[in-house]
């Protein structure tokens, strides 16, 4: 079996996903998925695309096609900012408080912003005491 195969498998334990769920990610059947992870079946590039246009985790390409490095890119700020701003927008519902509350962020001016701090700050005062 090759490696890959053994990492596609690494991979799909560590997100807790089924086979069925995965296959849904790299676009193949239950199937499909256990035959890659048993060794019958190559994982091909349009796998390795879609498990790296994965939103809901940061796979390392390195990792995954080589085995170098972290199973998971480490983000920084701005990066879990898009993530998280990726996962409301890809809600069907756009009447989630997360997406409503998103939107409102959207709308704030300079001033807002502000005032919004300055609550924050007297929040996490007032939590503290």
């Amino acid at each position: 079996m090759k490696d890959i195969n053994i990492r596609f498998k690494k991979l799909r334990k560590a997100t807790k996903k089924s086979q069925e769920e995965f296959g849904k990610v790299v676009g193949i059947k239950k199937s499909g998925i256990s035959n890659i992870e048993n060794g019958l079946r190559d994982v091909t590039e349009q796998h390795i695309k879609f498990i790296l246009l994965w939103k809901d985790y940061h796979v390392s390409e390195d990792w995954l096609r080589f085995g170098t490095g972290n199973m998971f890119l480490e983000m920084n700020r701005n990066d879990q900012i898009v993530s998280w701003a990726s996962k409301i927008t890809r809600s069907e519902n756009d009447k989630t408080f997360a997406n409503r509350f998103a939107y409102l962020l959207s709308e704030l001016d300079e001033e807002d912003w502000i005032a919004l701090e300055k609550f924050a700050k007297l929040l996490a005062k007032v939590q503290t005491d």
